[in-house]
């Protein structure tokens, strides 16, 4: 039988949530929680903006499972025209995390793999919940957003592209050349 709560988590600012009445509960239990961001850092000068998400956790035998969908947007740069442009994203998501830590009795373990071929061998597991049963939500959420963002973001289909060189004539030298011209007479002397 599983335990709904009608009443969800909300996280304001905040990716840390204590899970460790869930874990005491039957499988198949779920929390909803929802998370809303004023900003999240995501990889060098990447910043997701007003980031909103639903996530329900459902009580595993391993873990629990996070799964739901995030929005907001990013500002990045426009691989044509250089200028900076906001970029909305939406992304679903499913993620795994396990428990290391007995909950009643605070000893470690290694749970059980479903399948032995799904471990990837580097004796590593992606996310894991805490010691003191806290899921942190935070590599969850910068990695899946990361990978709903456009590979060559452009700002949109009416973007001017690159600046556009007029011809000069041949005799007169563009300005923004005009050190490399001066090496080159340097050179030829």
């Amino acid at each position: 039988m599983t335990t709904q709560h009608p009443e969800p988590i909300s996280l304001h600012d905040d990716l840390i949530i204590k899970v460790s009445s869930l874990l005491m509960e039957s499988i198949g239990s779920t929390r909803k929680v929802e998370v809303n961001l004023s900003s999240l850092p995501l990889d060098g000068d990447l910043v997701a903006s007003g980031v909103s998400a639903g996530i329900t956790l459902t009580r595993l035998n391993t873990g629990i499972l996070a799964t739901g969908s995030a929005s907001g947007t990013v500002e990045m740069q426009c691989v044509r025209c250089l200028n900076l442009f906001e970029q909305p994203f939406s992304v679903k998501f499913a993620e795994q995390f396990r428990q290391t830590t007995g909950v009643l009795d605070g000893k470690g373990f290694t749970p059980p793999h479903e399948d032995p071929e799904e471990d990837e061998g580097d004796g590593e597991l992606a996310f894991e919940i805490s010691d003191a049963h806290e899921l942190d939500l935070t590599e969850l959420l910068r990695q899946w957003i990361l990978l709903s963002l456009p590979m060559n973001p452009i700002c949109g289909k009416d973007c001017p592209g690159p600046e556009t060189v007029t011809a000069t004539d041949e005799g007169e030298i563009d300005a923004r050349f005009a050190a490399l011209q001066e090496l080159l007479d340097n050179e030829a002397d």
